[in-house]
C-alpha cells in the first residue's frame, strides 16, 4: 500500500467519523463514543504515517530540516488541541467539528502530493521539485507489482493500479 493513499484514507475516515459524531444527539452517547473513537484510530494512523512520508518527500540534503520543520508543526498542533477543546464552552460538539473539518481538509491536501512508494527518494533539491511529476494527482499505488531484485521475478499477484 501506498503512503499517499493509506494516509488520504486515514484522516478522511478521522475526520469524517469526528466530524458526523458532532450531530449525533447526545442521546444516542454509544454512537458519539465509537465515531470519537474511529476518529482517534484515524489520527493516530495518520500520525504514524505522515513522519515516514514526509520523510520521502524531502530531499536528502534537506531531509532533517524538512523533517524539524513537520515536527515543529505538529508540536504547535498539539500546543493548540487543549484551547480548541475548550471550545466546548461555547458549543459542546465544536471541538469535534474543528478536529474533523482540519483532518478532511488535510486528506483532500494530500491528494495533491507524489506517492513515494516504489519510487527512487529525490537526493537534489532540484531531484524534488521533479519529483512526482509523471503522476496524476489521482495516483494513489495500492498493489504496486514489486520484482524480486535477486533473481528479477515479477510477483504477478500484485498489480499497479490508478484511481
Amino acid at each position: 500500500m501506498g503512503r499517499k493513499g493509506t494516509l488520504t484514507f486515514v484522516l478522511l475516515l478521522g475526520g469524517g467519523a469526528c466530524f458526523i459524531s458532532g450531530f449525533i444527539p447526545k442521546e444516542i452517547e454509544w454512537l458519539i463514543v465509537t465515531l470519537s473513537l474511529v476518529g482517534k484510530f484515524g489520527i493516530a494512523a495518520a500520525f504514524a504515517i505522515v513522519y515516514v512520508y514526509s520523510a520521502e518527500i524531502f530531499p536528502t540534503e534537506y531531509r532533517s530540516v524538512g523533517i524539524g520543520a513537520c515536527s515543529m508543526c505538529a508540536r504547535i498542533g498539539g500546543i493548540l488541541a487543549p484551547f480548541i477543546s475548550s471550545l466546548a464552552t461555547i458549543y459542546q460538539p465544536l471541538p469535534l467539528l474543528v478536529f474533523g473539518v482540519l483532518s478532511i481538509i488535510s486528506g483532500l491536501l494530500i491528494i495533491l502530493l507524489p506517492e513515494t512508494v516504489g519510487c527512487e527518494l529525490p537526493q537534489t533539491l532540484q531531484e524534488s521539485e521533479d519529483f512526482g511529476s509523471d503522476q496524476s494527482i489521482w495516483y494513489f499505488s495500492c498493489c504496486k507489482s514489486r520484482s524480486n531484485d535477486l533473481t528479477g521475478e515479477v510477483n504477478e499477484g500484485l498489480e499497479e493500479q490508478k484511481i
